[in-house]
């Protein structure tokens, strides 16, 4: 999410991140936390098992990105995409 942060502001009001907690124990307090500690200026939401379950979220640090179709134009996992290919990514789905 480092690289996806140091991106993000070219794109902002373009697209729409979210970022979702994994932990249904932790509250909003706590996502706010971490996204204040980070520097992620995105929208963060809590646990939403519908979420996880509807985009097939099956492990920590997945990344949807969904175009305004509804079609996921990429998926993956932990592990950080380069700035030209997440500039590749948000491109797409930029307009």
């Amino acid at each position: 999410m480092r690289t996806l942060k140091s991106i993000y502001p070219d794109y902002e009001g373009r697209v729409t991140i979210l970022g979702v907690e994994q932990d249904p124990t932790e509250g909003a307090s706590k996502i706010r936390e971490f996204a204040g500690k980070n520097g992620y200026t995105w929208e963060m939401a809590t646990f939403d098992a519908d979420i996880v379950l509807e985009y097939r979220i099956l492990q920590q640090s997945s990344k949807v990105v969904i175009n305004a179709n509804g079609v996921i134009t990429y998926r993956g996992g932990y592990g950080n995409l380069s700035p030209s290919k997440w500039r590749e990514v948000l491109d797409e789905v930029a307009g």
